[in-house]
C-alpha cells in the first residue's frame, strides 16, 4: 500500500519471478498483491481490479506445472481460494486432484482447513490412504492444551470423520482402536460423528481402571469423556469413589468430566456432588463452581442441573449466579422462568436509585462489572431461554425493570431480533452445534426440534444460508428446514 509508483514496475517483475520458482508456494497474499501492482491508479474501478486479479490467476496457473511438494499443494490451495469468475468445472476439478494428490504436503493446520471447507472438491476414495495415516497419527495425551497437540488432535479427528463418509466400517474400527485401551488417542467429542447409540462396554472397566490410576487431569477429563459416550454406567462406584475425594480441589475439565458420568447414569448420586462443587470455593479451592453447570453440560444433561441452577439462583457469588444463568439459557424449562424473575426483581431493587454507582468506571477498578452482567444474564434468561417463548407481558415487564444503560441496551438489542419472519441460522464446526432462531442460541438439534415446537403454530421463519455452502453446511440447513416444517411452520430461504 505504502509502496511508490516508481518501483511498482521493479516489484512486479520480483513477484513474476518468485512465482516461477518451483519451490515457491503462492500464497493468497502474492496473488493479489502482484494483482494491486497492475492497476494504473489508486481508485481503479472495481472492473479493472477484477480484470487485474484474473490475469494473475491465470499466471499463477500456468506456473502449477513446475511446481513441487510443498509449493505445489499450496499453490493449488491458492488457486482453489481466489478462483475467477470464469473457472470451468473442469479445471476447478484438475485443481482440486492436483490439491488432493499432495494434500499431505502442507502444514497439519492446512491439511485439516481443507478436509473441513474444501472438502466438496477433495473427496475421494483415493484419499483413503492418507486419511488412514493422519487418523492413526500417535497422540499420548488428546486433552493437552498446547498448540502442537490441539493442532494433531484436529487434524486427526476430521480425517477420521472423512474417512468415515468415505467408508464408515473401516474408520468405525479405526476409531475404536484409537479409543479402546488406557491411552486413548481421542476424545469423545472428536468422535461426535459416530452413531449416537453406539456403546462400547467392552472398554469400560479398561478406562475406568486407568481413570482411577492417573493423577493427570487431562486424562482424567479423556477418559472420563469416553466413559461418558460410550459407557453404559458399569462404573458409577469407581467414579464416584474418587469424585467423592476430590471435588472442589479437582482440576475444573477432569472434575466436569467425571460428574457429567454420573450426571448421566446416576443423577441421584451425581446431586449432592454437583451441590458440593458449587458450594466450595476458597482460596485453596480451585474456582470451577464459577463454571461448574456449563462444564458438566458439556458432556451430559439432566433435569436435577436446572433443578441445581435454579436453587444457586441466590447464592453469595455473582459467578455462580451467572453460571446457573447461562446454563438455564441454554437447557432451562419452564419451572425456571418464575425464580429467575424473582431474581431479576431483587437486582432491579437492588439498583434501582443507584444507576451511578452500576455504571461508574472508578480509577481503582472495582467497577460493578459484576452486577451489569447478572442483570443483563437475567434479562436475557427471561427473554431468549431455552424453555420458553417471553409473552408480550413478560417482556413489557422486563423492560421496565432494566436499570443502567448498558444492561437496557442489551435488552432492548436483543428484541431487535424478534422479527417477522424469525431469522434461523446453522452452525457448525467439529462437535460444536449452534442455532440462532431470533433472539435464541440453541445448542442442539433436540434441542431446535423442543423451541420450535414453542413457537405457535403459522410463525414464519427464514433461513440465512451460512458460508461457505458446502455439502456439510447443506445438509445442516436441510435438517433444520425439516424440523420447522415438521411443526406445521412455514421457513423461506433469504436471498
Amino acid at each position: 500500500m505504502g509502496l511508490p509508483s516508481s518501483l511498482h514496475q521493479l516489484a512486479s517483475e520480483e513477484l513474476r519471478k518468485r512465482i516461477t520458482e518451483p519451490s515457491f508456494p503462492v500464497s493468497q497474499w502474492v496473488l493479489t498483491t502482484l494483482a494491486v501492482l497492475q492497476l494504473p491508479t489508486a481508485d481503479s474501478t472495481s472492473e479493472q481490479r477484477d480484470e487485474a486479479e484474473e490475469l494473475v490467476w491465470r499466471l499463477v496457473a500456468e506456473s502449477l506445472s513446475s511446481k513441487q511438494g510443498a509449493a505445489l499443494a499450496a499453490t493449488a490451495q491458492t488457486l482453489l481460494q481466489i478462483p475467477p469468475a470464469l473457472l470451468t468445472s473442469e479445471l476447478k476439478a484438475q485443481l482440486a486432484g492436483v490439491l488432493s494428490a499432495h494434500l499431505g504436503n502442507l502444514p497439519r493446520s492446512e491439511q485439516a482447513r481443507q478436509l473441513e471447507y474444501n472438502w466438496d472438491s477433495l473427496r475421494s476414495p483415493a484419499l483413503i490412504p492418507l486419511l488412514k495415516h493422519l487418523a492413526t497419527i500417535p497422540l499420548s495425551n488428546p486433552d493437552d492444551n498446547r498448540s502442537d497437540v490441539v493442532e494433531t488432535r484436529e487434524l486427526k479427528a476430521i480425517a477420521l470423520r472423512r474417512w468415515y463418509e468415505l467408508d464408515p466400517q473401516s474408520a468405525l474400527q479405526a476409531a475404536i482402536v484409537q479409543v479402546g485401551s488406557a491411552q486413548p488417542s481421542l476424545p469423545a467429542r472428536s468422535l461426535f460423528f459416530l452413531p449416537k447409540d453406539l456403546k462400547l462396554p467392552q472398554f469400560e472397566r479398561v478406562w475406568a481402571d486407568a481413570f482411577l490410576a492417573t493423577d493427570d487431569y487431562r486424562k482424567e477429563a479423556t477418559l472420563a469423556s469416553l466413559m461418558t459416550r460410550f459407557g453404559t454406567g458399569a462404573e458409577v462406584s469407581v467414579v464416584r469413589a474418587k469424585a467423592a475425594q476430590n471435588v472442589g480441589n479437582w482440576a475444573c475439565m477432569a472434575q466436569a468430566a467425571a460428574l457429567a458420568y454420573l450426571v448421566k447414569f446416576d443423577p441421584a448420586s451425581a446431586r449432592p456432588l454437583v451441590e458440593q462443587a458449587i458450594a466450595e470455593r476458597g482460596k485453596d479451592k480451585t474456582a470451577c463452581n464459577h463454571t461448574v453447570l456449563q462444564e458438566i453440560a458439556r458432556y451430559a444433561n439432566d433435569p436435577i442441573l436446572n433443578e441445581l441452577a435454579i436453587a444457586s439462583l441466590d447464592d453469595p457469588d455473582p459467578e455462580v449466579v451467572n453460571d446457573s444463568l447461562i446454563h438455564l439459557i441454554d437447557y432451562g424449562d419452564e419451572s425456571a422462568r418464575q425464580p429467575v424473575w424473582e431474581r431479576y426483581l431483587a437486582w432491579s431493587d437492588r439498583w434501582r436509585g443507584h444507576e451511578d454507582e452500576l455504571e461508574a468506571r472508578p480509577v481503582d477498578g472495582k467497577a460493578h462489572w459484576e452486577g451489569i452482567a447478572l442483570g443483563q444474564n437475567l434479562a436475557h434468561t427471561l427473554l431468549a431461554s431455552q424453555g420458553w417463548i417471553a409473552t408480550p407481558e413478560l417482556t413489557a415487564a422486563v423492560l421496565s425493570k432494566c436499570v443502567g444503560k448498558q444492561v437496557c441496551e442489551q435488552t432492548h438489542n436483543l428484541l431487535q431480533f424478534n422479527t417477522s419472519p424469525l431469522n434461523v441460522t446453522a452452525y457448525s464446526r467439529e462437535d460444536q452445534r449452534n442455532f440462532g432462531v431470533g433472539p435464541f442460541q440453541v445448542k442442539s438439534l433436540d434441542l431446535l426440534d423442543a423451541k420450535i415446537a414453542q413457537f405457535p403454530r403459522g410463525t414464519r421463519f427464514m433461513l440465512i444460508p451460512s458460508s461457505p455452502p458446502t455439502a456439510d453446511q447443506k445438509a445442516l440447513e436441510q435438517q433444520v428446514t425439516e424440523i420447522i416444517m415438521s411443526k406445521g411452520m412455514s421457513i423461506s430461504k433469504a436471498p
